[in-house]
Protein backbone atom coordinates (compact mmCIF):
# COMPACT_ATOMS: atom_id res chain seq x y z
CA UNK A 1 0.00 0.00 0.00
CA UNK A 2 1.52 3.20 -0.83
CA UNK A 3 1.96 5.95 1.62
CA UNK A 4 0.97 8.79 -0.06
CA UNK A 5 -2.18 8.43 -2.12
CA UNK A 6 -1.82 8.98 -5.91
CA UNK A 7 -3.46 11.62 -7.45
CA UNK A 8 -5.90 10.62 -10.60
CA UNK A 9 -7.20 14.02 -11.60
CA UNK A 10 -6.64 17.35 -11.91
CA UNK A 11 -8.28 20.18 -12.76
CA UNK A 12 -9.00 23.75 -12.40
CA UNK A 13 -12.50 25.05 -12.03
CA UNK A 14 -13.68 26.82 -14.92
CA UNK A 15 -14.31 30.65 -14.48
CA UNK A 16 -18.39 30.77 -15.17
CA UNK A 17 -18.38 28.01 -12.28
CA UNK A 18 -16.25 30.02 -9.93
CA UNK A 19 -18.25 33.43 -10.77
CA UNK A 20 -21.92 31.55 -9.90
CA UNK A 21 -20.43 30.14 -6.65
CA UNK A 22 -19.15 33.73 -5.48
CA UNK A 23 -22.29 35.20 -6.07
CA UNK A 24 -24.04 32.44 -4.06
CA UNK A 25 -21.39 32.82 -1.41
CA UNK A 26 -21.81 36.47 -1.25
CA UNK A 27 -25.58 36.10 -1.11
CA UNK A 28 -25.47 33.99 1.89
CA UNK A 29 -23.14 36.44 4.05
CA UNK A 30 -24.73 39.38 6.10
CA UNK A 31 -24.04 42.70 4.97
CA UNK A 32 -22.45 43.29 9.10
CA UNK A 33 -20.22 40.04 9.02
CA UNK A 34 -17.26 41.59 7.47
CA UNK A 35 -17.36 45.08 9.11
CA UNK A 36 -17.89 43.46 12.45
CA UNK A 37 -15.27 40.84 12.33
CA UNK A 38 -12.68 43.97 10.73
CA UNK A 39 -13.70 45.58 13.75
CA UNK A 40 -13.02 42.45 16.23
CA UNK A 41 -9.37 42.18 14.52
CA UNK A 42 -8.66 45.91 15.36
CA UNK A 43 -10.23 45.90 18.46
CA UNK A 44 -7.47 42.74 19.02
CA UNK A 45 -4.18 44.96 17.32
CA UNK A 46 -5.42 48.07 20.03
CA UNK A 47 -4.98 45.34 22.72
CA UNK A 48 -1.49 44.31 21.65
CA UNK A 49 -1.08 48.12 21.60
CA UNK A 50 -2.92 48.40 24.90
CA UNK A 51 -0.11 45.63 26.15
CA UNK A 52 2.59 47.52 24.70
CA UNK A 53 2.24 51.02 26.63
CA UNK A 54 2.13 48.63 29.77
CA UNK A 55 6.42 47.84 28.79
CA UNK A 56 8.47 50.99 29.63
CA UNK A 57 10.48 49.75 27.44
CA UNK A 58 8.43 49.90 24.31
CA UNK A 59 7.30 53.48 22.57
CA UNK A 60 4.61 53.18 20.84
CA UNK A 61 2.42 55.58 19.00
CA UNK A 62 -0.10 57.30 20.59
CA UNK A 63 -3.47 56.48 20.78
CA UNK A 64 -5.12 58.08 17.57
CA UNK A 65 -1.98 56.88 15.43
CA UNK A 66 -2.77 53.17 16.63
CA UNK A 67 -6.50 53.22 16.71
CA UNK A 68 -6.61 54.85 12.53
CA UNK A 69 -4.07 52.29 11.81
CA UNK A 70 -5.91 49.22 13.52
CA UNK A 71 -9.33 49.57 12.19
CA UNK A 72 -7.88 50.74 8.67
CA UNK A 73 -5.77 48.03 8.32
CA UNK A 74 -8.01 45.51 9.62
CA UNK A 75 -10.79 46.75 6.85
CA UNK A 76 -7.87 46.52 4.46
CA UNK A 77 -6.84 43.33 5.39
CA UNK A 78 -10.04 42.04 5.72
CA UNK A 79 -11.61 42.72 2.65
CA UNK A 80 -8.43 42.26 0.42
CA UNK A 81 -8.54 38.61 1.41
CA UNK A 82 -12.03 37.98 1.09
CA UNK A 83 -11.39 39.49 -2.48
CA UNK A 84 -8.32 37.36 -2.75
CA UNK A 85 -10.29 34.42 -2.02
CA UNK A 86 -12.73 35.21 -5.37
CA UNK A 87 -10.11 35.58 -7.40
CA UNK A 88 -7.56 33.00 -6.40
CA UNK A 89 -7.92 29.68 -8.65
CA UNK A 90 -9.67 27.00 -7.38
CA UNK A 91 -8.14 23.39 -7.84
CA UNK A 92 -9.92 20.23 -7.84
CA UNK A 93 -7.73 17.18 -6.88
CA UNK A 94 -9.13 13.39 -7.28
CA UNK A 95 -7.16 11.26 -5.21
CA UNK A 96 -7.11 7.29 -4.36
CA UNK A 97 -9.10 8.45 -1.31
CA UNK A 98 -10.18 11.28 -1.50
CA UNK A 99 -11.41 14.40 -3.22
CA UNK A 100 -10.04 17.86 -2.61
CA UNK A 101 -10.34 21.29 -3.57
CA UNK A 102 -7.92 23.67 -2.86
CA UNK A 103 -8.34 27.70 -2.79
CA UNK A 104 -5.14 28.98 -1.87
CA UNK A 105 -3.65 27.93 0.69
CA UNK A 106 -6.76 26.38 1.94
CA UNK A 107 -7.37 22.93 1.04
CA UNK A 108 -10.66 20.85 2.16
CA UNK A 109 -11.23 16.93 1.97
CA UNK A 110 -14.29 14.81 1.18
CA UNK A 111 -12.99 10.95 2.17
CA UNK A 112 -14.70 8.87 -0.31
CA UNK A 113 -16.32 6.95 2.36
CA UNK A 114 -18.22 10.31 3.09
CA UNK A 115 -20.01 10.70 0.35
CA UNK A 116 -23.33 9.18 0.07
CA UNK A 117 -23.52 9.61 -4.03
CA UNK A 118 -22.46 11.82 -7.06
CA UNK A 119 -24.30 12.82 -10.18
CA UNK A 120 -22.71 14.89 -13.37
CA UNK A 121 -24.72 17.72 -15.23
CA UNK A 122 -23.41 19.26 -18.48
CA UNK A 123 -24.39 23.41 -18.63
CA UNK A 124 -22.87 23.71 -22.07
CA UNK A 125 -19.35 25.51 -20.89
CA UNK A 126 -18.54 23.49 -18.08
CA UNK A 127 -19.58 20.10 -16.71
CA UNK A 128 -20.83 19.97 -12.98
CA UNK A 129 -19.75 17.29 -10.92
CA UNK A 130 -22.78 17.26 -7.67
CA UNK A 131 -21.63 15.24 -4.65
CA UNK A 132 -24.38 14.60 -1.93
CA UNK A 133 -22.61 13.50 1.27
CA UNK A 134 -23.86 11.24 4.42
CA UNK A 135 -24.47 14.42 6.53
CA UNK A 136 -27.14 15.89 4.11
CA UNK A 137 -25.23 18.11 2.44
CA UNK A 138 -24.48 18.73 -1.13
CA UNK A 139 -20.95 19.59 -2.42
CA UNK A 140 -20.30 21.07 -6.03
CA UNK A 141 -17.50 21.08 -8.54
CA UNK A 142 -17.30 22.74 -11.68
CA UNK A 143 -15.30 20.26 -14.72
CA UNK A 144 -13.68 22.04 -17.05
CA UNK A 145 -15.11 19.93 -20.60
CA UNK A 146 -11.56 18.94 -21.32
CA UNK A 147 -11.51 16.37 -18.30
CA UNK A 148 -12.29 12.97 -19.72
CA UNK A 149 -16.03 12.28 -17.73
CA UNK A 150 -16.30 8.71 -18.78
CA UNK A 151 -12.30 8.30 -17.14
CA UNK A 152 -13.76 10.22 -13.80
CA UNK A 153 -16.78 7.78 -13.76
CA UNK A 154 -14.92 4.68 -13.99
CA UNK A 155 -12.33 5.84 -11.32
CA UNK A 156 -15.36 6.88 -9.26
CA UNK A 157 -17.52 3.61 -9.49
CA UNK A 158 -13.79 1.56 -8.94
CA UNK A 159 -13.71 3.67 -5.94
CA UNK A 160 -17.30 2.11 -4.64
CA UNK A 161 -18.94 5.60 -5.11
CA UNK A 162 -22.41 5.30 -6.43
CA UNK A 163 -23.95 7.83 -9.25
CA UNK A 164 -27.41 9.01 -8.51
CA UNK A 165 -30.19 7.32 -10.45
CA UNK A 166 -30.87 8.62 -13.85
CA UNK A 167 -34.53 9.66 -12.40
CA UNK A 168 -32.52 11.67 -9.67
CA UNK A 169 -30.42 13.00 -12.22
CA UNK A 170 -33.36 14.38 -14.54
CA UNK A 171 -35.56 15.64 -12.13
CA UNK A 172 -35.40 19.32 -11.12
CA UNK A 173 -33.84 19.66 -7.70
CA UNK A 174 -35.11 20.59 -4.43
CA UNK A 175 -34.93 24.11 -3.10
CA UNK A 176 -32.63 22.90 -0.31
CA UNK A 177 -30.01 21.70 -2.66
CA UNK A 178 -27.07 23.28 -3.86
CA UNK A 179 -27.58 22.62 -7.42
CA UNK A 180 -31.03 24.30 -7.51
CA UNK A 181 -29.37 27.85 -6.22
CA UNK A 182 -26.91 27.07 -8.39
CA UNK A 183 -29.20 26.53 -11.96
CA UNK A 184 -31.32 29.72 -10.51
CA UNK A 185 -28.37 31.60 -10.22
CA UNK A 186 -26.79 30.82 -13.63
CA UNK A 187 -29.99 31.35 -15.37
CA UNK A 188 -30.42 34.39 -14.18
CA UNK A 189 -26.56 35.54 -14.89
CA UNK A 190 -27.11 34.13 -18.82
CA UNK A 191 -30.21 35.80 -19.06
CA UNK A 192 -28.85 39.24 -18.46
Amino acid sequence: MAVLPKKRFEWMEPGEFRRVSNIIAESQIQWWYRPLIALGCGGAMLGFWGLAKLDPKKHPPPFGTALVVAIGGALVVFYTLAWLARVLPHAVMVFDNVLARIIGNTRREWQYSYIEEYGLRHYGDFNLLVVDLRNGNQELFGIPLTVDLGALELFFSSCGLTRMSADRERQSPTPSEGVYQFESVLNRKRSS
